[in-house]
């Protein structure tokens, strides 16, 4: 995700036009996914429809104000749009692609099943105090650009709630250490800040407020948050 990448990688797309448009003649059996890059030319969907080849618009990007044209337009050429989470399917029914359907998400299925730890969350609630779960994202970008200012955030309400505990969801113990130096390099030190690994679901449950830049584990803690009473907040509000 984010913008950089893409534009680091921009001179890598360029080139896949024209030979694309070669080799499709000889893969008429295959199907084709135009997002299986970032950025890659809706063009090269054009030209496999045009040959007959079936196109998937898989797992469209979330859908940001900026770009809702760039998606249903993408959708619209490729007919097939297989989307998460279920909202968008809707979304895009409502824009005149039919073909848009819902095909589920792993994170999304694991939170249905999955049952929580009851011990680890009994051990929690006997500190007290009002609990906030700070969610700054799966990938470890994520990570490095949004647990900077959520720190932040976290001092600025620990100031004027001496009683608040906040908990930090990482993805894995490889991130939970990489938050751990984060923190460290912030220069920000609270005591009633704690970093948890493979925790996100219980860590939601917990919470009696929850912080989510954006993305699928955000729409998570809303799906969660709306079952259990659990607010969810953005940061940067």
């Amino acid at each position: 995700m984010w913008f950089g990448r893409v534009l680091i990688n921009l001179h890598k797309f360029h080139p896949l036009g024209k030979p694309g448009g070669r080799l499709l003649p000889r893969r008429e059996a295959r199907r084709g996914d135009p997002d299986r890059l970032p950025g890659l030319p809706r063009a090269l969907a054009k030209r496999a429809k045009r040959r007959g080849i079936p196109v998937i618009y898989f797992v469209p990007p979330q859908i940001l104000g900026v770009g809702r044209l760039a998606h249903q337009k993408g959708a619209e050429i490729c007919g097939s749009c297989p989307v998460q989470p279920a909202v968008r399917a809707q979304w895009y029914h409502d824009r005149g692609v039919p073909g848009a359907v819902y095909i589920g998400h792993p994170y999304f299925d694991e939170l249905t099943e999955r049952t929580l730890d009851g011990s680890f969350l009994a051990e929690q609630k006997s500190r007290g105090g009002p609990v906030v779960a700070i969610l700054p994202g799966s990938r470890t970008q994520e990570l490095k650009k949004n647990l900077p200012t959520m720190l932040q955030a976290a001092a600025l309400v620990a100031r004027d709630r001496v009683d608040a505990r906040f908990v930090v969801a990482c993805l894995h113990e490889r991130h939970r250490e990489l938050a751990h130096e984060i923190m460290q390099e912030s220069g920000i030190t609270l005591d009633s800040l704690q970093l948890h690994a493979a925790r996100t679901p219980e860590l939601i449950r917990l919470a009696d407020v929850a912080w989510a830049v954006s993305g699928f584990r955000g729409a998570g803690a809303h799906g969660r948050g709306a079952a259990h009473g659990g607010p969810l907040q953005d940061p940067a509000v």
